[in-house]
């Protein structure tokens, strides 16, 4: 399904939106439902589930902006369903209907956060932009519906033994493996060598996989608003096409991470693919390469780490969560712990680590969804200027409230960094006695209407 039209709330009103992507959400759950419970919905389930849909969103139509409308009676179609007659045109398939709910809910969700744009406290704070990024995130895959994954048992980072029998992957959805850039990430996976000190080669088609894989992800909201965010702190060019050359430059050139001939690696290759160094597995923090090199019975799952908070108290994370840490082998070659966003989408690990290594430290500390998260960065420095050398989540063992005084302390230093320590300070004591003044004023308020009598509130 085409995406959709982003239309001012004035103009069209995003409620109607909002209420649609209810409707078609709701109308998936329970296709989703008749199949987990091992229903296969006939022809006639599947026409009451298309007719109810159509029902429920008529009211909401004239609502929507003509491209939406113009979207949703496509979608329909495709799955062979005549909006105006109110009937299937042939026959469909469960299949079907659940690709078209899916395409739907992916559209309608793109229409409400197409273009963002990083707010004035974002701009300022790189750990606030990174959480945004979170909510922008159409395209991540939740657990049940697009993926299933077995934890199995946990251990500590010191035990060797291999805790779990099965594969981590029961099953991902080839429906989310066909989106835009899942599909194009995927295409890159077989481009590069996996031990170090073996000189790469790039081929055209290999820069043309690339070139199909950027500009994927530049069509998604996560990488417009991280766009957005770097040219407001002049991190990098307005034009898009320039920005996607230097995404390419920082993220594909190669370069050499050990003493033999020619180039051996890449800031892409690192991180998302994974390379064996001195007999051990370096990188590989990408939660797809993981699935398919599980499929080919290249990845041996021994595990997951249980997270530790301050204390020494361990976690048991559930199947649900997006945030593991694993032990696995890769041809052999061990990694004995490797953190990983599992369901997030492709261009939002592209995004997060660009943000970071363009505006950030070796450390930032964020907040991603339920999770505090210290996201590192290391820069490679090369002839040609900084590349990325590696970056990768870590949970952070920090509490909630600690997470977020890290987060306001970054948001105070840019401030003072900004403004200049005696403007910042001078801003701080009018605000503060501003405070003050109106604490005062309210103050005397309800003590007039305590001594007339009046009713106060507990």
């Amino acid at each position: 399904m085409a995406a959709f039209e982003d239309v001012p709330d004035a103009l069209r009103g995003e409620n109607a939106v909002e209420k649609t992507l209810t409707i078609v959400t709701a109308k998936r759950d329970e296709l989703l439902q008749m199949k987990d419970a091992g229903h296969m919905p006939t022809s006639e389930d599947l026409a009451a589930l298309l007719s109810s849909a159509t029902a429920e969103i008529g009211p909401l139509v004239r609502h929507l902006s003509p491209n939406v409308q113009r979207n949703l009676r496509r979608s329909f179609a495709g799955c062979g369903w005549d909006v105006g007659a109110n009937r299937l045109m042939h026959a469909t398939s469960a299949g079907a209907v659940l690709q078209t709910f899916e395409g739907m809910v992916r559209g309608l969700k793109q229409c409400l956060v197409a273009a963002p744009t990083p707010t004035p406290e974002e701009r300022e704070n790189l750990a606030k932009a990174c959480m945004r990024l979170w909510d922008l995130d159409v395209n991540r895959a939740e657990h049940g519906t697009h993926y299933t994954i077995d934890l199995q048992a946990g251990k500590s980072f010191h035990d060797r033994r291999d805790a779990a029998a099965d594969p981590l992957f029961v099953n991902v959805s080839q429906e989310l493996l066909s989106r835009p850039t899942f599909r194009t990430f995927v295409a890159l996976l077989d481009n590069y060598e996996m031990q170090v000190g073996v000189a790469e080669k790039v081929t055209r088609e290999e820069l043309r996989e690339e070139q199909e894989f950027l500009n994927a992800c530049l069509a998604t909201p996560v990488m417009k608003y991280a766009h957005a965010y770097l040219v407001a702190n002049r991190l990098a060019p307005a034009d898009v096409n320039s920005f996607k050359q230097r995404l390419r430059k920082i993220w594909f050139d190669m370069y050499k991470r050990s003493r033999g001939r020619g180039d051996d690696s890449s800031g892409f290759e690192h991180v998302f693919i994974g390379e064996v160094k001195n007999g051990e597995v370096t990188g590989f923090h990408n939660w797809l390469q993981f699935y398919i090199e599980e499929r080919k019975g290249h990845v041996d799952y021994k595990g997951y780490i249980r997270p530790r908070k301050r204390g020494g108290r361990y976690m048991a994370p559930q199947e649900e969560e997006h945030m593991i840490t694993i032990n696995f082998s890769w041809h052999g070659f061990e990694k004995q712990c490797s953190s990983t966003l599992i369901g997030v989408s492709p261009e939002f690990e592209l995004a997060l680590y660009t943000m970071c290594f363009l505006g950030g430290d070796e450390k930032t500390i964020t907040r991603l969804g339920p999770y505090n998260v210290e996201v590192t960065c290391h820069k490679y420095n090369t002839r040609d200027g900084n590349l990325i050398g590696t970056s990768y989540p870590n949970t952070s063992r920090l509490t909630d409230d600690e997470a977020a005084a890290a987060i306001q302390s970054r948001v105070r230093g840019a401030q003072v960094r900004k403004h200049g320590a005696a403007s910042y300070s001078k801003r701080q004591h009018e605000r503060n006695r501003q405070h003050h003044a109106a604490a005062k004023l309210q103050s005397r308020y309800r003590g007039g209407r305590a001594r007339h009598g009046s009713p106060t509130r507990n």
